[in-house]
């Protein structure tokens, strides 16, 4: 998608350009899609012990209140494999088995 894109990829309603998450975004009127033309890699962590799996509640957009695993954003000077260990100790301030 580019900036002059005015409908949602998703329902194909109009966009609107109000501020969310600090900056203008195109928001899909109908569906509150949010349209991120600067997408970052991610990493995540799955911890499962006895059947069950750790899962938080998301404190940012988008998603905010969601329920998820804990991750985060790849730092472009990180070490890839580094990274879920970093997102994991930084929202939960334990560390990885």
């Amino acid at each position: 998608m580019l900036p002059e894109d005015k409908f949602c990829p998703g329902c194909g309603s109009l966009l609107e350009r109000p501020e969310t998450s600090g900056k203008p975004r195109p928001v899909c009127a109908n569906c509150r899609r949010v349209i991120y033309y600067d997408p970052k890699v991610a990493a995540v962590v799955v911890v499962a012990r006895d059947s069950r799996v750790l899962m938080v509640r998301r404190a940012n957009q988008p998603g905010y209140g969601l329920w998820s695993v804990p991750g985060g954003s790849v730092c472009f000077w990180l070490f890839f494999v580094l990274a879920p260990c970093r997102a994991f100790h930084n929202r939960l301030d334990i560390l990885p088995p």
